[in-house]
Order: structure tokens, then sequence, then C-alpha cells
């Protein structure tokens, strides 16, 4: 699939309102950021 345990770059078209992404943080105490998030056209 190509994504890592990191994530990398996820389009996923199933996600609606309501639903949940769980992504795991693999550091005690890190920080999560997500960037240039936006919606599937």
């Amino acid at each position: 699939d190509g994504q890592g345990e990191w994530g990398g770059n996820l389009d996923i078209r199933d996600v609606a309102p309501g639903h949940r992404i769980h992504l795991p943080v693999f550091h005690p105490g890190a920080l999560f950021c997500m960037g240039d998030v936006h919606a599937s056209q």
C-alpha cells in the first residue's frame, strides 16, 4: 500500500461525517500534526 508506519499520502474516499481514522503515534509524549488537509474532489 506504500503508506508505511507514518501514514504517508492518505487518499481515502470512503471517509464521511462520523467516521474515524486511527493513526498510531510510536513515540511516548509526541505531538501530532496534519498538513495540507483537504476534502477529496
